[in-house]
């Protein structure tokens, strides 16, 4: 890989080359053209009765841009209060001029997850979890009468399945034998 960084970093000497643009038709000089009316149907059509708005995105741009000033405020009043000891109701509000200011607002937050207070989540103990994979485990002989597998696939009784012949028409080929060969009509 450093070989081929070292490769490109190496200025290399190009040669100039002259190219035959055939992407151009070919008119000869004096071939009169003539004149053709085409229709161009690479317009939108848009009916008479549909008014169309003047597109905002520069008034939308500047909303999304003062909505990230206005986030980017709040980011640093939290910091500034942060920063005063202010967040936790304990401390004197008046400690930061800007604190002092903001309202106490109750919002109800539904971006929590729904969780059942009567679950508990605990941490994995991965090395106890491989010591019991690890361990020696009893098991009992469990009979095939006993089992339902219900990965095999459903064939019925009457199916016959037999032997694919290709493997020894492949061989009697490849000796110079010629098989015998049956007539089959194509479905219509």
């Amino acid at each position: 890989m450093d070989e081929v960084l070292q490769e490109v970093k190496q200025e290399h000497k190009l040669h100039h080359v002259e190219t035959v643009d055939k992407g151009q038709p070919v008119i000869d000089p004096g071939v009169p053209l003539k004149h053709v009316d085409t229709v161009d149907k690479s317009q939108p059509v848009i009916e008479p009765d549909v008014h169309v708005q003047p597109n905002n995105h520069k008034e939308l741009l500047q909303e999304v841009r003062a909505a990230a000033a206005h986030a980017a405020l709040v980011r640093e009043v939290h910091a500034v209060s942060d920063a005063a000891g202010a967040g936790d109701g304990d401390e004197d509000v008046e400690a930061s001029p800007i604190v002092a200011q903001l309202k106490h607002v109750e919002t109800a937050d539904k971006g929590h997850p729904a969780l059942d207070p009567n679950a508990h989540v605990g941490k994995w103990d991965k090395e106890g979890f491989l010591q019991e994979v690890a361990a020696p485990h009893s098991l009992r002989h469990v009979e095939p009468s006993q089992m339902h597998d219900a990965s095999r696939p459903a064939i019925p009784a009457d199916a016959h399945v037999g032997g694919n012949p290709a493997k020894a028409v492949l061989e009697a080929i490849a000796h110079g034998e010629v098989p015998q060969l049956r007539h089959v009509e194509a479905p219509q």
